[in-house]
């Protein structure tokens, strides 16, 4: 099986925003954290969304982003459809588990 390149850290969210983002931002990120908890039922942790070509029509639907090989570019969460964003995370989250499912779960 192959191993996950992108791995959590005990690096702390809250400080890593708290000094990059703007009062908007860090909105817009407390936001999204709590769409995260809401789909995976997990804290929110320091890592990379894995890719998924089956999400390309959910992209396309999204509003105004850019996206690198796995990271997601946008400057205001308000650009975007926030019900596609989540479905966005849901299927990152489901093909991650696929991907590398938990010893537990196997």
């Amino acid at each position: 099986m192959a191993e996950t390149k992108t791995r959590p850290t005990d690096a702390s969210v809250d400080a890593y925003l708290a000094s990059r983002a703007s009062p908007d931002q860090l909105a817009d990120c407390k936001a999204i954290m709590a769409m995260c908890k809401r789909v995976t039922k997990q804290q929110p942790r320091m890592w990379g969304l894995a890719e998924n070509p089956g999400q390309v029509e959910l992209v396309v639907k999204l509003g105004k982003h850019k996206m690198g090989k796995s990271c997601l570019y946008f400057k205001r969460l308000a650009d975007l459809d926030v019900k596609v964003l989540e479905a966005l995370i849901a299927g990152s989250v489901a093909d991650a588990k696929r991907r590398y499912p938990h010893p537990r779960d196997a």
